[in-house]
């Protein structure tokens, strides 16, 4: 876990969904409490001392476009720290 941590960021993981924002805040919160749903993206967040502590953000988009937002970016996030995001696994 300590290799995946990115110093000099408050920012621990980046994702995209192209449901609803609920929708997606919700599974990723079941996963955390140990509810069986697909939802693996963020699994590191849940092996932090105080995951609750933390600060959701997010970026309307227009239909079609959270794919191609999510990798520029984790790709400007990879070229300030040489690292993706702590949970985030892949680009």
């Amino acid at each position: 876990m300590r290799a995946e941590w990115v110093e000099d960021t408050d920012l621990v993981y980046i994702g995209k969904t192209d449901r609803t924002l609920a929708k997606r805040i919700g599974e990723f919160e079941r996963f955390g409490n140990g509810e069986p749903v697909a939802h693996w993206g963020g699994r590191l967040v849940w092996q932090l001392p105080d995951p609750a502590m933390l600060t959701i953000g997010w970026l309307e988009l227009a239909p079609g476009q959270a794919s191609s937002a999510e990798a520029a970016m984790l790709g400007e996030f990879f070229d300030r720290y040489g690292k993706l995001p702590f949970a985030n696994l892949r680009r």
